[in-house]
């Protein structure tokens, strides 16, 4: 380099050397459809029992993978079952204005190898609990959960579990509220 601030012969590379563009068109990489359906149906009042079936596919060539893990997800399924006792409105006792929620799932991952090693699918069973306290005169709200996944056949490392405690507030107050009035 000569520290001129401009490009010329004496810098390296110099234009003569320089790789020419190349231009490539991939089609089709990527081909996603999905499918999802939700049922929910009323046991008790206030008890309701939820299904949701979740269907993902990828019909794509992948062509341009460049991942440590030598394969990708062709596609998924997934199914939920859930069992939720929703609070009673204007209550004054606490389990009566306290949502409670548990579940299953089950799901199933369809790998496709691009590499020498033989990948399996992977499949996984989960456990969710959770509630949720209503609070204030906006119906103000503080959830806690907890989840438990459990997925088997992960690539090098076999079993794999997943714990998770989330902590969530809504909050609808007058200053959160558009244009609402005393």
């Amino acid at each position: 380099m000569n520290s001129n601030n401009y490009h010329d012969n004496a810098d390296y590379p110099t234009a003569s050397q320089a790789l020419t563009p190349t231009d490539n068109t991939f089609t089709d990489e990527i081909k996603i459809s999905s499918l999802k359906v939700g049922l929910d149906y009323e046991i008790y009042d206030r008890y309701h029992l939820q299904f949701e079936f979740d269907q993902w596919n990828n019909k794509g060539n992948n062509n341009l993978l460049s991942s440590v893990y030598p394969g990708y997800i062709k596609g998924k399924n997934k199914f939920n079952l859930s069992l939720s006792k929703f609070a009673k409105p204007l209550s004054s006792n606490f389990f009566e204005k306290t949502h409670f929620r548990g579940g299953v799932f089950f799901g199933n991952y369809d790998i496709k190898s691009t590499g020498l090693e033989k990948l399996d699918n992977v499949s996984e069973v989960g456990l969710a609990l959770g509630f949720g306290v209503k609070f204030g005169l906006t119906n103000n709200q503080l959830d806690l959960s907890y989840n438990f996944i459990q997925r088997d056949n992960i690539y090098k490392v076999g079993v794999e579990n997943i714990q998770a405690f989330n902590v969530g507030i809504s909050i609808g107050d007058l200053w959160f509220v558009k244009r609402r009035e005393i």
